[in-house]
């Protein structure tokens, strides 16, 4: 049995060493985003909104959340996603947030909820 290996995140010393040491090699990246907003801005406003977290998983058993409102995190995620295929649900929400924030627009992505909506095109069930 696999140990999970779930970690938090929150000091660019740590992301460093945790990019370099664990994500770095792998070409396929799961990510997931968390924001926030303060009235009368919403968490859902991709104009507004602040990310807080950025998970990042390179499977279900090893997943690192970044804290990239701590001076310097965001920096390296950043530069981590810049390279990788992105895969996430609902990246049409993720994306413009991430880009706004200064990711440089991701050339590879796969996104799970329009996978979704294809294969189940149709079905009454859905």
């Amino acid at each position: 049995m696999t140990i999970p290996q779930r970690v938090y995140c929150d000091n660019v010393a740590m992301a460093t060493s945790l990019v370099s040491e664990r994500l770095h090699k792998f070409e396929k990246l799961f990510i997931d985003i968390e924001t926030f907003g303060s009235p009368p801005n919403n968490a859902l406003d991709i104009l507004t909104n602040n990310i807080r977290l950025v998970s990042v998983a390179t499977s279900a058993d090893d997943v690192v959340v970044f804290d990239v409102q701590r001076p310097g995190v965001w920096d390296v995620v950043a530069q981590l996603l810049e390279d990788a295929t992105l895969v996430g649900h609902n990246l049409a929400f993720d994306l413009p947030c991430l880009i706004r924030r200064g990711m440089p627009f991701p050339i590879r992505v796969r996104d799970t909820m329009i996978a979704s909506q294809v294969i189940c095109a149709g079905y009454p069930d859905w």
